[in-house]
């Protein structure tokens, strides 16, 4: 789905839905802090956008599964 094709308001929030995830998932710092810690270098353990009080996913098929050895 992009802008053009919002036709209503169920659209619209579907949209608006969809940009909140990508900000909350994608966006540094947070993104590169919870990837350092899933890979044994803490270096922060804060996240900015934690403030929202909603789970934050992170998602990084550059990590292999440490059980299976798969990403």
């Amino acid at each position: 789905m992009g802008g053009n094709n919002i036709n209503n308001w169920n659209d619209l929030l579907d949209f608006m839905g969809f940009l909140l995830m990508v900000y909350r998932s994608y966006r540094n710092p947070d993104y590169d802090n919870a990837k350092s810690i899933l890979e044994g270098n803490i270096k922060c353990n804060l996240f900015e956008r934690s403030i929202f009080g909603l789970p934050l996913n992170f998602f990084y098929l550059s990590l292999k599964n440490p059980k299976t050895g798969k990403r």
